[in-house]
C-alpha cells in the first residue's frame, strides 16, 4: 500500500489487515487470476473509511481515490 498507492502515514495497521481479508478467495488457476467466492471472507471490512463486503476490486478502487 505504502509505496504504490497511498504514501507513508495515510493508513493504519488495521487498514492493512482489512485489505488482506478483502483479497481472500483470490488465487491462480491456469496461469490466470481467479476468484473463488467460497474462500472469500464475506464479513464487513473497513478500509480507509469505506465499509462493506469489500473484495480486491473494491480495494483497488478505494486506493485510487
Amino acid at each position: 500500500m505504502e509505496l504504490f498507492t497511498l504514501g507513508i502515514g495515510h493508513y493504519s495497521e488495521k487498514d492493512v489487515q482489512e485489505v488482506a481479508r478483502a483479497f481472500t478467495g483470490w488465487g491462480l488457476k491456469n496461469k490466470a487470476f481467479d476468484f473463488n467466492p467460497e474462500l472469500h471472507d464475506s464479513d464487513s471490512k473497513t478500509v480507509l473509511g469505506k465499509t462493506g463486503n469489500l473484495d480486491g476490486g473494491d480495494i483497488i478502487e478505494i486506493s485510487r481515490r
